[in-house]
């Protein structure tokens, strides 16, 4: 009777968590998973007019909350988004993430990603490179990429991707990533900060510290 009751209870705790309301922080909406401590981007306050940041970790109610994935159409027809950065923690994109976000040409993918949905990304007309950092082929949906031109992957991994479903249709356009490429950036003549690439994030050096991209320190 005991085992009815805890199982009964569990299954009811499940179903708040699934249903549960999508909440606001910054300009993004969020479903957060108190059981996992992890937050799944819903989509935007507005629409995003130029670059999209979607951080590592939120914080509601003074909770902190890792950013692990993307909902399924979270900015479909997004027609002002013109570039998206992606967490190094992100493990899964939903259906139709980015469908019809035809001023996206470029995305980069971090290590962590896992999986990736059907038609993610289809319709987006102008994708001219994909560059996926994670040395297994995350798992593909049908046309999760219409139309792109080449991808850029782990050295080690091209064969593996050229074979892996969706992800063959880069062939022959399949690359290796350059890890080892640093942007400079120079102030007066002398170097001011350096932008590198670590586990798949864009990281910048400055004064001998990492930063990402929002300004925050990374160690």
């Amino acid at each position: 009777m005991k085992k009815t009751i805890i199982s009964f209870i569990a299954l009811a705790i499940s179903g708040i968590a699934m249903c549960a309301e999508p909440v606001t922080i910054g300009d993004l909406e969020y479903i957060l998973t108190s059981s996992t401590m992890t937050a799944e981007v819903n989509g935007a306050v507005s629409t995003i007019s130029g670059e999209l940041i979607i951080p590592s970790k939120v914080e509601y109610n003074s909770v902190p909350y890792t950013v692990t994935g993307i909902a399924q159409g979270a900015f479909m027809y997004d027609d002002e988004m013109t570039s998206v950065s992606f967490p190094a923690t992100l493990e899964k994109i939903g259906n139709s993430a980015f469908a019809g976000c035809k001023k996206l040409t470029e995305l980069e993918f971090p290590a962590s990603l896992k999986e990736i949905g059907e038609a993610a990304f289809t319709g987006n007309t102008n994708l001219e490179k994909v560059t996926c950092h994670a040395v297994e082929p995350p798992v593909c949906g049908d046309y999760a990429f219409a139309i792109c031109q080449e991808l850029y992957v782990p050295k080690e991994s091209i064969e593996k991707y050229s074979k892996a479903d969706e992800w063959s249709n880069f062939n022959p356009n399949i690359f290796a990533i350059d890890e080892s490429a640093i942007d400079a950036v120079r102030v007066g003549g002398e170097v001011a900060s350096q932008k590198v690439v670590r586990d798949g994030q864009v990281l910048i050096v400055r004064d001998g510290k990492l930063f990402n991209l929002l300004g925050a320190e990374v160690r």
